[in-house]
């Protein structure tokens, strides 16, 4: 087996590893996502609906976790341009996870339109910190 072909399997369990964790529901909010006209204007629409849920370490946690994705490459397995020499164990461990967050969001992924939306986005890149506390604990 080839160290590329090992390469997208492992990113491949990472991927699948957190899925695993979101309830189907939130799987079928993400397959669904509203249409937007302006990427920025959709961005602070998700700020502000974030801002407008009172959920204690919610916004200082969503900032923290924008700050950990940005100091690594989440790789495609799939895409052309993937770094190879990027491996889920390189990931740096993520902030930690606030009590009752994701709790508290995962009763926001039920609400309608665009907000349940947005509770389903943020719990997906809870689900990748997961998984990446236990890659980086290993």
């Amino acid at each position: 087996m080839s160290l590329e072909t090992l390469w997208q399997q492992s990113w491949q369990e990472f991927y699948e590893a957190a899925l695993k964790e979101l309830p189907g529901f939130v799987l079928q909010r993400l397959q669904n996502p509203p249409t937007v006209g302006d990427h920025d204007e959709a961005m602070f629409d998700i700020r502000v609906t974030l801002l407008l849920w009172p959920i204690e370490g919610l916004n200082g946690y969503v900032d923290a976790l924008d700050g950990w994705i940005a100091r690594w490459n989440l790789q495609d397995p799939t895409s052309q341009e993937a770094d190879t020499s990027v491996w889920p164990q390189d990931i740096p461990p993520p902030p930690p996870e606030p009590d009752g967050v994701w709790e508290a969001v995962l009763r926001r992924a039920l609400e309608p339109g665009f907000a349940g939306f947005v509770a389903a986005g943020v719990l997906k890149l809870m689900a990748m910190a997961r998984v990446a506390s236990r890659y980086t604990s290993q």
